[in-house]
């Protein structure tokens, strides 16, 4: 049976001293669920995982690793950091909608934005609620002209939503 060390919001960014605990026993991967660091510096606390663990270790973003950034050339410097992290012989895989195999498991990762219809009789006001009032929107650019919105959000939990059933074929 395979062992897994599982973590979701971290949130380093609000305290940025997160000691990585001495296991009893291996772990064949750590997953990291979201929420880790923002403006670019969530691959960090998965690198040092990698290290210490010497397994592969797979980061699924939540909404605060977009935070501060520009969302296109995040991802771009993400696949920078990757390659740099390869190199250096370190297993880390982010899945963007994507699925991927440790120790005969399969991973299957997104962030999957909310697609406001939990109550749908209430999705027309979610919509200005939430557009009004989530901090995402004011703390993330898809572009650098573009902000984050309702919009945007509904997109990528449609994309995720269909990568996720993809996989699960």
């Amino acid at each position: 049976m395979a062992r897994f060390l599982v973590w979701s919001d971290l949130h380093d960014e609000f305290w940025e001293g997160f000691d990585l605990p001495d296991l009893s026993v291996p772990v064949d991967g750590v997953l990291i669920a979201g929420d880790t660091h923002t403006m670019g510096r969530y691959l960090e606390i998965p690198a040092r995982a990698a290290r210490k663990y010497g397994c592969p270790v797979v980061v699924i973003w939540g909404n605060h690793e977009p935070y501060g950034s520009i969302w296109s050339e995040l991802l771009a410097e993400e696949e920078r950091q990757l390659a740099d992290q390869r190199a250096q012989g370190l297993d880390i895989r982010v899945l963007h909608g994507a699925a991927t195999e440790i120790a005969g498991v399969r991973i299957i990762g997104a962030p999957l934005w909310t697609d406001l219809k939990l109550f749908p009789e209430l999705e027309v006001a979610a919509r200005g609620i939430v557009g009004n009032s989530l901090v995402d929107y004011r703390r993330i650019r898809v572009t650098p002209k573009r902000k984050f919105c309702v919009h945007t959000m509904l997109d990528q939990h449609a994309r995720d939503k269909a990568a996720i059933w993809d996989a699960l074929r």
